[in-house]
């Protein structure tokens, strides 16, 4: 489960955070190691917990998200943005097991 810490700074802080994605679709293996999700938001009261990350990112494993990439990339950035109540830019840099890649971009405005 993602969580929050608190923002140790008097101002808002521009974070960054880059998580490898392991294979989410037990039948594909999609997506193929060297994936990675890319998030940023700028802070204000809480940041995000990076080490609530890697497993939220992994709680995706066989779900129905994983399915689209695409849908996976949006998800992780709403639930990041109703987070830390923040605008969120999300990229999934996506390598597929048959040679292709994909790359998600998008913007979830705070839904917090």
């Amino acid at each position: 489960m993602l969580a929050t810490i608190p923002n140790p700074h008097n101002g808002a802080v521009k974070q960054q955070h880059t998580v490898p994605v392991p294979a989410l679709c037990p039948v594909s293996q999609n997506p193929a190691t060297g994936s990675r999700i890319i998030i940023s938001y700028i802070g204000h009261e809480t940041l995000l917990d990076v080490l609530t990350l890697p497993e939220h990112i992994a709680s995706f494993h066989g779900s129905q998200v994983t399915r689209d990439l695409e849908k996976f990339t949006a998800q992780v950035g709403e639930d990041v943005a109703r987070l830390v109540g923040s605008t969120v830019t999300v990229v999934g840099d996506f390598l597929l097991t048959d040679g292709q890649s994909l790359r998600c971009e998008l913007k979830v405005t705070d839904l917090g």
